[in-house]
């Protein structure tokens, strides 16, 4: 987490970096519960968390909580459309 390669920056001091990259999360994440965490492990759970349950709401056809959806490529090649 050191690198916030999110953010497409790297820099020596995490003290720049670091509040950023938690600004962005948040956007990201709508401050639900650990998804902006410094803790991998937390942060991990908290998008699971935001994943799964915006997976219920699309069946639904109810908007998601925040931005982040599963996804999942079925394609046997890879494109570079980015």
């Amino acid at each position: 987490m050191a690198v916030d390669s999110e953010l497409n920056i790297c820099r020596e001091r995490m003290d720049v970096t670091q509040p950023l990259r938690r600004h962005l999360w948040k956007i990201h994440t709508k401050g639900i519960r650990n998804a902006a965490s410094d803790s991998i492990e937390l942060a991990a759970d908290g998008w699971e968390n935001i994943i799964s349950r915006n997976a219920g709401k699309q069946k639904n056809g109810e908007a998601p909580l925040a931005s982040l959806v599963g996804f999942m490529w079925t394609g046997a090649s890879r494109l570079r459309l980015d």
